[in-house]
């Protein structure tokens, strides 16, 4: 499984510690077979939370980061807001 996480645009304001970053998996199908999916890990301090699997458009993901990071989101909305993203 590929685990590749990739740095998205900080806009030089953000001040928090919380930085949202997408990041690739290498996944298996028994019907489509293996795939690329992106997922989004917000990383604090050494710590860090995934969500994985969240589409296979990586700029989709991307632009997803880029908000959370934009708009500093709180990781106890992380989960709710990407649910929410895609309602």
């Amino acid at each position: 499984m590929l685990n590749q996480a990739k740095d998205v645009q900080v806009p030089p304001e953000v001040s928090f510690e919380m930085i949202y970053r997408v990041f690739e998996e290498t996944l298996s199908d028994p019907s489509a077979g293996e795939y690329h999916t992106y997922g989004i890990e917000a990383a604090e301090n050494g710590e860090s939370r995934r969500i994985a699997d969240i589409s296979l458009n990586r700029r989709e993901v991307e632009e997803l980061a880029e908000l959370f990071n934009r708009e500093e989101l709180d990781p106890a909305h992380f989960h709710d807001a990407v649910e929410d993203f895609f309602d």
